[in-house]
């Protein structure tokens, strides 16, 4: 996964694990589950004197933060070139659904900054913070067969955020987050074929 959110930008490892449930040649519908590894990033702020210190008026300081990203997604899969069940040849399928995205973000001071003489930024807030975010989940993706009901895949996809409001623990709250999941992985299908 790459996150391109402004300012918070990392790419991480993580896993889905989905279950699918066609009904008929060419449409289903998928329930899915995504966990992440934490993704890190840095950013400097400025903070300013406080009144009646003898510290320079200004100085830059710097927060070190991480998130980390679980989702759980419901949505369609729909074959536009071949079908759910081909045995041979490559098959074309578009997703579409909704998330909600679970996320922890966490901000550490990296910079030697007294807090006795400066006020830092009101975000981001240091320490850990969870919030959550409705997602509208869109991707594309090609299967291979491998043999009868055994299948490889490919899929492109990316979460746009539904829901937005101020979160103090994001480094920059503006569409986020932003990622883009490649994913490749084997389907085992059940069932009539």
């Amino acid at each position: 996964m790459r996150n391109f959110s402004a300012a918070q930008q990392f790419t991480t490892l993580g896993q889905n694990v989905s279950g699918q449930y066609f009904f008929g040649n060419t449409t289903g519908a998928y329930v899915q589950i995504g966990y992440f590894l934490p993704g890190k990033f840095d950013n400097d702020f400025i903070a300013t004197a406080r009144p009646g210190s003898p510290a320079p008026a200004t100085r830059k300081y710097n927060v070190s933060g991480s998130w980390r990203f679980r989702q759980v997604s419901a949505g369609l899969k729909q074959f536009v070139s071949g079908r759910h069940d081909a045995e041979a040849g490559k098959s074309f399928y578009i997703l579409g659904g909704f998330g909600l995205l679970l996320s922890r973000a966490e901000n550490t001071l990296s910079s030697d900054i007294s807090q006795a003489d400066y006020e830092l930024a009101k975000t981001p807030a240091l320490g850990t913070h969870d919030f959550t975010r409705l997602t509208l989940d869109a991707g594309l993706g090609i299967e291979i067969p491998l043999s009868i009901g055994f299948f490889f895949y490919t899929e492109l996809k990316t979460w746009i955020p539904m829901s937005d409001y101020p979160s103090d623990a994001l480094h920059r709250d503006s569409r986020v987050p932003y990622p883009v999941i490649a994913a490749a992985g084997l389907r085992l299908q059940f069932g009539n074929y």
